[in-house]
């Protein structure tokens, strides 16, 4: 054996598969339509034509579900879907469902995300659950072939010494240690590889079809079936040739082999996916079973890879040696051994049901650039269960939408900053006479300080009468006239210490700017000031 042996290998789904991830599309963070789900990160300000409005749209909702209820507006849901940098199709009433839920003022639905790359935002298979899912298959595979019913295992809680029994040894010296699996990756050319799905339970002592007694929903979204060669990974296995002490002596870590892998795994799924045939078919499952059991006994038999199940939902009986295997439930206090899940898990998307996880992982899966049978077989499946025109419209559709809404929006915040410009300007222009007015004032101040005290109260009431004039013509009778202008004037007139230059200044200061405020002629305003005495002219 070569030290390192790696192969690539290419997976395709066989079922709907759903890898928990901890993560939920949050309902304040999805809008749906026509049976479509668009998930966004957040609300995006960029998304808006101000800051304003986003915090405007915050503060109208007050709730989730007030929230909810704005974003599917008809003014705003096209901007919230235009958020999205993608769409998942979903099972046809679940909108409804969620409406309902809306208006019933409980919580909307938390969609249950699967495994994903934060790269591309697109799904993954990881590595570590393939793995984990080989182990199971590996470990009924040296329990049968060790002859292993030792009683003393059997026990409660004695899953470790089970497994370091059969691996022949503790973590130093389990041979998985030796196997690595890359996660795999969605081929790029895969169009809409997942979808919303209900995920529906029934208990496994009763599965028909109208039991509804111990029925659970959810929805979930899940990797779309029938995607042959959907995910590529890379498996490796190394050999040990080192060896360590357990109990004072040497030994060699066992090692595997691909054969081992794949003789383990089909052996191990292929007995339970018949196992499951008659569940299957109660759960209105069997014509998916009818449709997939040849294409994957065909392909085992022309050993071209191995059979698994991953992910969420898969079954009790798949994570457990089936000699030591004892499950309990709320309905059985006496645990016995099994050979069926706990419950009986599928998902349907409004026309089929599946179950859950199924996959198969092809080696070598190409000759002379041909797809293999498997691959043509699944191929047809994913044709018939697809409305590749409808496909072709939602794609469409939805590029279509972020050209409208981004030239919607480019409009909108072309208006925006044009109102911004232009009171920008404005301000600009405001602050600009403003500070001419203070300098001008400035100045007036300075020239003030060097004038006489009569010079000054002339250059003061001009300055009154100026400001006066912003509210129009006043009458002789206003208070002005009397207490300010012909009182200056008479001042003047019999004042000694009013020069004739002074009075002459005066003169000519009335005749222009009281004669723009006074509702007077000419000749009434020389009149009523004597501006001909003030000039010395009589």
């Amino acid at each position: 054996m070569e030290f390192m042996q790696t192969r690539k290998i290419t997976i395709s789904t066989l079922s709907p598969v759903h890898i928990g991830c901890g993560m939920d599309y949050e309902p304040t963070n999805y809008v749906m339509d026509d049976d479509c789900l668009y998930p966004f990160p957040w609300i995006d300000e960029a998304a808006f034509a101000t800051e304003e409005q986003l915090k405007n749209l915050l503060a109208q909702a007050g709730s989730i579900q007030g929230l909810w209820k704005i974003f599917h507006s008809e003014l705003h849901l096209s901007t919230m879907k235009s958020l999205a940098g993608r769409f998942l199709p979903m099972k046809s009433g679940i909108k409804k469902q969620q409406d309902q839920r809306i208006q019933q003022m409980q919580f909307p639905l938390i969609i249950e995300r699967t495994a994903f790359d934060r790269l591309t935002d697109l799904p993954v298979l990881p590595g570590s659950g393939l793995k984990g899912a080989i182990r199971t298959a590996l470990l009924e595979y040296l329990a049968g072939k060790q002859n292993f019913p030792d009683a003393v295992y059997a026990s409660r809680n004695k899953n470790a010494q089970i497994q370091e029994k059969l691996m022949g040894g503790s973590f130093a010296g389990d041979p998985m240690r030796l196997l690595k699996i890359s996660d795999a990756m969605l081929v790029e050319n895969c169009i809409e590889p997942t979808r919303i799905l209900s995920k529906q339970s029934r208990h496994r002592k009763d599965n028909s079809v109208t039991s509804v007694r111990d029925a659970t929903q959810n929805f979930s979204e899940c990797v779309e079936p029938f995607l042959a060669e959907a995910f590529y990974s890379q498996l490796t296995i190394m050999e040990n040739r080192n060896t360590w002490l357990e109990a004072g002596q040497k030994r060699q870590v066992r090692n595997i082999s691909f054969e081992q892998i794949i003789l383990a795994c089909n052996t191990f799924y292929q007995e339970r996916l018949e196992a499951h045939r008659e569940m299957l078919q109660t759960t209105e499952c069997g014509a998916w079973y009818e449709q997939i059991m040849p294409l994957v006994t065909q392909a085992i038999r022309e050993k071209r890879g191995f059979l698994l199940r991953i992910g969420k939902y898969a079954g009790a009986d798949y994570l457990a040696l089936k000699q030591y295997r004892r499950i309990t439930t709320k309905y059985e206090k006496n645990p016995t051994a099994q050979t069926l899940p706990i419950s009986t898990n599928r998902s349907h998307d409004g026309q089929n049901a599946y179950p859950f996880g199924w996959i198969f992982v092809e080696v070598d899966q190409k000759e002379n650039g041909l797809a293999t049978p498997l691959q043509a077989g699944l191929c047809k499946l994913r044709a018939k269960h697809m409305d590749t025109n409808l496909v072709v419209q939602r794609k469409h559709a939805y590029l279509n939408l972020q050209e409208e809404t981004q030239a919607k929006l480019v409009v909108q915040k072309a208006l925006v900053a044009k109102k911004i410009e232009e009171s920008r300007l404005y301000q600009m222009t405001q602050k600009a006479a403003k500070l001419e007015e203070v300098e001008r004032e400035a100045v007036r101040q300075l020239a003030l300080t060097a004038m006489t005290p009569n010079h000054r109260a002339i250059e003061e009431l001009r300055a009154e009468i100026e400001t006066k004039l912003k509210g129009g013509k006043l009458k002789i009778s206003d208070v002005f006239w009397g207490g300010h202008i012909k009182k200056l004037a008479e001042q003047a007139l019999s004042g000694a210490d009013w020069s004739a230059e002074e009075k002459v200044a005066l003169a000519d200061m009335l005749q222009e700017w009281a004669g723009k405020l006074m509702a007077l002629d000419a000749k009434d305003l020389r009149k009523q000031l004597k501006l001909t005495a003030l000039r010395g002219q009589i």
